[in-house]
């Protein structure tokens, strides 16, 4: 019996050791590591992808519709933005919280609960103090709040939820309140 998504999902991964690339030299680093069609694969996927705590620092995996390269610079992402969710890091412990928020966080994206393709895919990016997931949607109105409001509920965060614009961030607008949205 097949269980096939609505659309195609690949799972990319890059490993940043310089900051400040250009969007050409950023997008010959990423790799991608594979490609599902159905939930089956979805889950075996999880199931033997490293888990969000064992990824390297400054790394970032990023599961994305096929076809949409997570770049900003991306035609379906040009005009978007991302929820933020930044997980602070224990001392010596593994962080059980951002392994179950990024396996919910694909499962959601995967799932399209969202109408009209309105996620364009997500990224775990494990960093030195804390660890960020963000999901990435193709538009900035006002209905990316409704997403941002189903996204926290899925994934049991009770924490402040952050929406920033691609365009900001193309232009090197990098301070942590320059958040269109908030939700509480």
């Amino acid at each position: 019996m097949e269980y096939p998504t609505k659309t195609e999902w690949t799972m990319w991964y890059d490993c940043q050791a310089k900051r400040n690339l250009s969007s050409e030299n950023y997008s010959s680093c990423l790799n991608e590591i594979s490609t599902i069609d159905d939930l089956p694969q979805l889950l075996y996927l999880l199931d033997n992808l490293e888990k969000a705590s064992a990824w390297p620092l400054n790394s970032n995996v990023h599961f994305f519709r096929r076809g949409i390269q997570p770049l900003w610079e991306d035609k379906a992402n040009m005009k978007g933005g991302k929820w933020v969710i930044e997980i602070p890091k224990g001392f010596g412990t593994v962080n059980n919280e951002i392994i179950s928020i990024w396996e919910r966080t694909i499962l959601y994206a995967a799932s399209e609960m969202v109408a009209e393709k309105g996620i364009c895919g997500c990224v775990l990016s494990p960093r030195r103090s804390f660890d960020r997931i963000a999901l990435w949607t193709k538009d900035t109105d006002e209905d990316v709040v409704d997403i941002g409001k189903e996204w926290k509920k899925v994934v049991g965060y009770s924490k402040e939820l952050a929406f920033k614009v691609h365009e900001n961030a193309m232009k090197g607008f990098r301070e942590r309140n320059n958040n269109l949205y908030t939700l509480a």
